[in-house]
């Protein structure tokens, strides 16, 4: 296997890179290349890189835009983790609204047949809907569908 060679204009880095302000990792992702490929690409090419300071400066704007509440409460120690947790329950109200409506039925429904019908796991379930096994044991909980031992899934 032979190395491989990587052509970019100075025109596609410069945008990428400066106008755009994405991350050497970030344009090495999206190109599906190794991130130091793209910075010896931007050192010939005349581009200059940016500082550690100037990096976080750039993340930092990056993560007030997303997410101005919880940065605010990175500040605030007190309200942190309230805060963090408020918005999790959003994300995971709304991933679970928007599988009652692609499947059309309540979540209490598809737990049921997935879980006690079909006898999938914790885990099957929770991958297949993007959910770790804790939130789909609390799912499970919290819609009064008791959580069978591990050996009962076995067994049937």
């Amino acid at each position: 296997m032979g190395v491989q060679k990587y052509f970019f204009s100075k025109e596609e880095l410069y945008e990428l890179y400066i106008n755009q302000k994405k991350s050497t990792r970030k344009i090495a992702s999206e190109l599906q290349i190794p991130k130091t490929t793209i910075e010896l690409h931007l050192k010939r090419l005349g581009i200059p890189l940016r500082t550690k300071s100037e990096s976080m400066k750039e993340r930092m704007k990056r993560d007030v835009d997303r997410n101005k509440n919880l940065i605010k409460a990175r500040y605030d120690i007190k309200n942190y983790a309230e805060i963090y947790r408020q918005i999790h329950r959003k994300r995971r109200q709304n991933k679970i609204q928007e599988i009652e409506k692609q499947q059309g039925q309540s979540i209490k429904d598809i737990l049921n047949k997935l879980y006690l019908d079909q006898k999938m796991s914790i885990g099957k379930i929770g991958k297949f809907f993007g959910f770790g096994n804790r939130t789909v044991s609390r799912l499970l909980k919290g819609n009064n569908i008791q959580i069978k031992p591990r050996t009962w899934l076995l067994a049937h």
